[in-house]
């Protein structure tokens, strides 16, 4: 009598779960505001974890090398920026998601904001640590000039891998215009009451 009335009692668990379950899936496919930031900020904090694990192990196992071999200074220094660099990265991104709570946005700006950040983080977090792989700073990419018959060219015959860390870094750059502003008007914007 007791199991029969365990297992009733297990079943009722379960089906209330699954009702709950159905009800969230709902709401979020529904884009209920509530719902879509939940997603973006999860979405956001999974990006900032694995470039934290990206900045720990890549970064950090890289620059452990440089220390230990004693390499060259300008390598260390590429190295200690791919570690600690990608980590700030990280934690810049779980300073975007503490805010998401704050910001008065719509379900698809909060999925621009996530893809936007994670851009923005793993454009940097990339960049530096193809930048000490190949010791390049991807600064200069091609050079240009206004006299015929060329307007840009590669500049050396070493600028394919500059070109390939800038195009992180470009990509960074880019995706943190709309980035800033949507978490600035997210701010900015009042709450409708209801």
């Amino acid at each position: 009598l007791k199991v029969e009335n365990n297992n009733k009692q297990t079943l009722k668990t379960v089906h209330i779960r699954w009702v709950v379950w159905r009800q969230a899936s709902k709401e979020m496919a529904l884009g209920s505001t509530a719902g879509g930031r939940e997603a973006a900020a999860r979405r956001m904090v999974q990006h900032a974890v694995l470039i934290m694990v990206w900045a720990a192990f890549v970064g950090g196992l890289g620059y452990e090398v440089m220390l230990v071999d004693k390499l060259d200074a300008a390598a260390q220094q590429q190295w200690r920026v791919a570690h600690t660099g990608s980590a700030m990265q990280s934690l810049f991104l779980f300073g975007i998601v503490a805010a998401c709570p704050f910001l008065t946005l719509s379900d698809g700006q909060f999925r621009a904001l996530a893809t936007a950040s994670a851009l923005t983080t793993w454009g940097n977090s990339l960049g530096y640590t193809l930048g000490a792989l190949v010791g390049k700073r991807g600064l200069t990419p091609v050079c240009a000039t206004l006299q015929s018959p060329v307007l840009l060219w590669i500049c050396d015959h070493d600028t394919l891998p500059n070109l390939a860390v800038n195009a992180f870094f470009v990509t960074a750059m880019v995706a943190i215009i709309p980035m800033l502003y949507l978490v600035y008007t997210g701010a900015s914007s009042k709450r409708k009451e209801s």
